[in-house]
């Protein structure tokens, strides 16, 4: 679920941020989004670069884009193109040495096997819009952000 929420936010050029933010207003060459998994815990980070006067206007935006996430979910057109982005990106993947690599050891850590894709695959399909959007409520809460800002910005 974590990784079609990262998809649909932050994952690519057809994810919400980066549809908004770069491509309909512009206000950033570069705006994504992706996570930090550990067993017990992680992060989740939204990443851009954005001249600084446009700097608040762009945080309004990523945080009206969580809001939405929080309380409207995706839709289910959104959901079914970030299982394919997920699918396809997987497939690729598997044909890398370095990344079967990471895989296994990932695996190991985190589930004391080795997933097969056709698990993850199964996993990915049986993630719901609901489940999504439950997720977004707990793990894109307000509560739990912070900013960090490199460059000629003042304090926010």
């Amino acid at each position: 679920a974590f990784a079609l929420l990262d998809t649909l936010l932050g994952g690519g050029t057809s994810s919400r941020l980066f549809k908004e933010i770069r491509e309909n207003r512009g206000l950033a060459y570069d705006i994504g989004s992706y996570m930090v998994a550990y067993r017990d815990a992680g992060l989740y980070i939204v990443t851009g670069g954005a001249a600084p006067e446009k700097l608040e206007l762009v945080l309004d935006l990523i945080e009206h884009e969580l809001s939405r996430l929080r309380t409207e979910g995706p839709t289910d057109d959104e959901l079914a193109r970030a299982k394919t982005q997920i699918r396809v990106g997987l497939a690729l993947a598997a044909e890398s040495t370095g990344y079967r690599m990471h895989h296994l050891t990932a695996s190991e850590i985190y589930w004391g096997r080795v997933l097969t894709f056709e698990e993850i695959n199964a996993g990915v399909d049986a993630v719901t819009v609901e489940d999504v959007r439950e997720l977004s409520e707990t793990a894109l809460s307000s509560d739990g952000h912070a900013l960090v800002a490199i460059g000629p910005v003042e304090r926010l």
